[in-house]
C-alpha cells in the first residue's frame, strides 16, 4: 500500500510542478499569478536544498553535499534551458 501511496503522491508533485512551471512562462497568466507560482516553484527547491543542506551539516556528511550541489546544479540548468526557449519563442 505504501508503494501505490508513493507512486501517486509522486505523480500529483510532478506534475504540479511541471504544471507550475508552464503556467509561469506563460503570457496568458497573468504577471501577478506568474510571479506568485515562481515564488513557489524557487520556494520548494530552496526548501529541498536547505533540509539536504542542514542534515550535511548536522551528519558532516560529504554525500549530503554532494547531492544538495547536484540538485542545485540540476535546478541552475533546467532554469537556463527553459529560459533560451522563452527567448527563442519570442524571437520567432
Amino acid at each position: 500500500m505504501d508503494i501505490i501511496l508513493d507512486i501517486l503522491i509522486d505523480i500529483v508533485f510532478e506534475l504540479f510542478l511541471e504544471g507550475t512551471i508552464e503556467a509561469s512562462l506563460s503570457r496568458k497568466v497573468p504577471l501577478f499569478l506568474r510571479i506568485i507560482l515562481i515564488t513557489v516553484i524557487i520556494g520548494l527547491y530552496g526548501g529541498l536544498l536547505y533540509v539536504i543542506i542542514r542534515i550535511a551539516i548536522e551528519q558532516k556528511s560529504l554525500v549530503a553535499w554532494a547531492i544538495a550541489l547536484f540538485i542545485l546544479v540540476i535546478c541552475i540548468l533546467a532554469f537556463r534551458k527553459k529560459w533560451k526557449e522563452r527567448v527563442n519563442q519570442q524571437k520567432d
